[in-house]
C-alpha cells in the first residue's frame, strides 16, 4: 500500500486522521505507532517484528547509555546498540553481496551463502536509530519520555519507506507537543496533492519512455543520452514527488519535518547539489561519518580521501551492489576535484546557468550506474554515451516532446516547498485538477514503485 494508491487515499488515510484527531492528545502517539504497523503490515508481516525490535532494543539501550556514568561504560553500551543496529542492516542487506565475492577466494568457499528478502525501509530507520545513539552518547539529545514515543517516531508512517531520515532531536519537542492547527493541515494537504501529481504524471511519465531504451541490447549515442535524462527527470520528480506527499502527511498530523528536497539541478557545483538532494541523508553522511572521519581538519589529502570514503559508503547504502559503490565513487570524485580546484560557482547571469547545465550533465552520467542493472549494462551505456558504439537510431519525438517538457519544469519552476502556501485560486484550481488527472491515470495505468522505497 503506497501513497498513491485507492486504498491509502480513501481508507487507511481518512481513518487514520479521523481517529487520530477523535483522541485525546496523550493517545494520539500510541495510535500514529499502531497505524504506522498497520501500514507497515501491508508490505511485509514478517519484517513488522524487526522493525518494533529494532524500537525496542535502541529505545532500551539508548536509556541505560545514557544513565550510565563513566566513558567506559558509555562506549560499551553504545557499540552494543550499534553493532546491533547495523549487524541487522548489514545480515539482511550486505550479506548476499559480501558473501558472493568473498566465495571466489578459496579459503572462503565454503561460506555459506543465503538470500534474504528486503525489510522495507529497514536503511532509513537504522540510520534514524544510529543517530539517535550518538546524539545520546554527544549529550545532543535527551532520551525519548517513552517506548511509545520513541516507537511512534520511528515507525511514523509518513517518512518510513523512504525519509526524510529524521533526528530525534529534530522532532523529540514535536513528539510531546505539536500544533495541529488548520493552516498547517491544508498546507501539508497542498503539499500531498502536489506531490503525488508530480510522481504519476511527470515521474511515471518519463519512466514510461526510459524504460524501453533501458532494455535495449546496445543503444547508441542518441537513445544513450535520451535515456539518461529521461531518467534524470524520473528519479528527480520520483523523489521529489515522494518528500513532498511524505512531508505533507507529517504535515496533516501537525509534524513538521525537514525539507528533503530543493531544486537540486538547479544548483551550480557539486557540493550545492548534495546540500539540495536528499537533503536529511547529505546532513547524515556529514555528521556522522564525514566529520568524525576528521572532515577537513587534517589536511588537503585527508579531506579528499575522507570526502571518497563518506560518498563510497553513501552509495553503499543506497544498495548491496558494485553498481552503487562507483555512483559514490563519481560523486567522490566530482566533490574532491571541485574542492581541489577551488571551483566557485557564479553567483548569477550566463556563468551560473553554464554551471548548471555542465553539472546538470556530468550528475546524469552517474545516474547510469544507479539505473543499469548490471555493471557490464553501464558500461555498454558510457560506450554508447561516448560514441564508442556508435550513434544508432534517432529518439522517437515523443520522448524529445517529453524531455521538451519535462526538463523546462526542472530548471525553470519554483519548488513544492515554496509553493506550499500558496492560496491564489488559479493556483488551487490547478494542483486540484492535476490530482484529479493523476487519480485516473494511476486508476487506469497504474503507477510504478518510488525508486527510492527500494533502498
Amino acid at each position: 500500500m503506497l501513497f498513491y494508491d485507492y486504498p491509502f487515499i480513501f481508507i487507511f488515510l481518512p481513518v487514520a486522521l479521523l481517529v487520530y484527531y477523535l483522541l485525546p492528545r496523550g493517545l494520539r502517539n500510541g495510535w500514529l505507532f499502531l497505524s504506522s504497523c498497520i501500514f507497515y503490515s501491508t508490505f511485509s508481516l514478517n519484517f513488522l517484528l524487526v522493525l518494533i525490535s529494532a524500537a525496542v532494543l535502541t529505545q532500551g539501550l539508548g536509556l541505560i547509555l545514557h544513565r550510565s556514568r563513566g566513558q567506559v561504560p558509555r562506549k560499551i553500551w553504545l557499540s552494543l546498540a550499534l553493532s546491533l543496529n547495523l549487524g541487522a542492516l548489514v545480515w539482511f542487506k550486505y550479506y548476499e553481496m559480501f558473501a558472493g565475492n568473498l566465495r571466489h577466494w578459496s579459503v572462503f568457499s565454503g561460506l555459506p551463502f543465503f538470500k534474504f528478502a528486503l525489510p522495507l525501509g529497514i536503511s532509513y530507520y537504522t540510520f534514524k536509530n544510529i543517530s539517535y545513539l550518538i546524539d545520546l552518547y554527544r549529550g545532543q539529545t535527551r532520551p525519548a519520555q517513552s517506548l511509545i514515543d520513541y516507537a511512534a517516531y520511528l515507525t511514523l508512517f509518513p517518512q518510513l519507506i523512504a525519509g526524510p531520515i529524521m533526528r530525534f532531536q529534530e522532532i523529540a519537542g514535536q513528539m510531546r507537543k505539536r500544533p495541529e492547527t488548520l493552516g498547517r493541515f491544508a498546507d501539508g494537504f497542498k503539499l500531498f496533492l502536489i506531490g503525488m501529481s508530480k510522481k504519476i504524471l511527470l515521474a511515471d511519465s518519463a519512466a514510461y519512455f526510459a524504460n524501453p531504451l533501458f532494455e535495449l541490447a546496445v543503444p547508441g549515442f542518441w537513445r544513450a543520452w535520451a535515456s539518461v535524462f529521461l531518467y534524470s527527470a524520473q528519479i528527480y520528480f520520483d523523489f521529489s514527488g515522494y518528500s513532498d506527499m511524505a512531508i505533507g502527511l507529517g504535515m496533516m498530523f501537525g509534524f513538521e519535518f525537514p525539507q528533503n528536497f530543493n531544486s537540486p539541478y538547479q544548483a551550480a557545483s557539486f557540493s550545492e547539489f548534495w546540500r539540495r538532494w536528499h537533503m536529511t541523508l547529505s546532513r547524515w553522511l556529514r555528521d556522522y561519518l564525514y566529520i568524525p572521519l576528521g572532515g577537513n581538519r587534517k589536511g588537503k589529502a585527508r579531506t579528499y580521501l575522507n570526502l571518497m570514503l563518506t560518498m563510497l559508503l553513501g552509495g553503499l547504502w543506497h544498495g548491496a551492489s558494485w553498481n552503487f559503490m562507483v555512483w559514490g565513487g563519481w560523486h567522490g570524485a566530482l566533490l574532491a576535484i571541485e574542492r581541489y580546484l577551488g571551483i566557485q560557482p557564479p553567483e548569477k547571469g550566463i556563468g551560473r546557468k553554464l554551471r548548471i547545465v555542465f553539472n546538470f550533465i556530468l550528475i546524469s552520467i552517474g545516474w547510469v550506474f544507479f539505473r543499469c542493472k548490471s555493471f557490464t549494462q553501464s558500461l555498454l551505456w558510457l560506450k554508447s554515451m561516448f560514441l564508442l558504439e556508435g550513434l544508432g537510431p534517432f529518439f522517437s519525438l515523443k520522448v524529445g516532446a517529453v524531455l521538451a517538457v519535462l526538463l523546462p519544469i526542472i530548471f525553470g519552476f519554483r519548488n513544492s516547498w515554496e509553493l506550499r502556501s500558496n492560496y491564489r485560486y488559479y493556483w488551487i484550481i490547478f494542483i486540484i485538477g492535476c490530482f484529479l488527472l493523476s487519480l485516473a491515470v494511476a486508476y487506469t495505468k497504474g503507477a510504478a514503485p518510488f525508486v527510492y522505497a527500494r533502498f
